[in-house]
């Protein structure tokens, strides 16, 4: 056993690093720098590393994961564009699962929290052409088929226009 720091290390290799933060770094000349993780079957060597200053994490010897130095997470991309970027070419499966598998009446699964304003969009379900195919606004009035829903539910199919009256209010718009 090898210790640093230490004169008792209780493991192949022991870093103690006192008061400071940092017990161990890894330098490169270049740009990359990897720590790989294997064992006696292991064939595709899982390694964690920085690419300039984002964060990877490589499995299979693919990229699967990366933080950038901004924050902004990639599950399946190297470029998220937002906070969580999950992409997935997988056919006939889903990107995402979020699941609570908790007591019935005590679970509970997702929950998107946006601004209030009629112009805020708190859910959007697009196509892969970015085609905005359902909105939920943060005034709570949801359009599907149009990205500007006039009332608390608004259904757009083509150039034809219904309305339903429902007590005062426009409850539902149907155009």
């Amino acid at each position: 056993n090898v210790g640093i720091g230490t004169d008792i290390p209780d493991t192949k290799l022991t870093v103690d690093a006192g008061t400071s933060n940092i017990a161990l770094k890894l330098i490169s000349t270049d740009s990359k720098v990897y720590i790989g993780f294997s064992d006696d079957s292991t064939t595709t060597v899982p390694i964690i590393g920085a690419d300039d200053e984002d964060l990877i994490f490589n499995t299979g010897g693919s990229e699967r994961m990366r933080i950038l130095t901004g924050g902004n997470v990639g599950i399946g991309t190297a470029a998220p564009g937002e906070k969580l970027t999950v992409i997935s070419s997988t056919a006939s499966s889903w990107a995402t699962s979020i699941e609570n598998s908790a007591a019935a009446g005590t679970s509970y699964g997702l929950e998107i929290v946006a601004g209030t304003n009629a112009s805020d969009k708190a859910l959007a379900v697009r196509n892969s052409s970015s085609t905005d195919l359902m909105v939920v606004l943060g005034d709570g009035n949801v359009g599907i088929g149009t990205n500007d829903p006039d009332n608390f539910l608004h259904i757009r199919n083509g150039d034809t226009t219904y309305s339903s009256q429902v007590g005062a209010d426009t409850m539902l718009f149907l155009e």
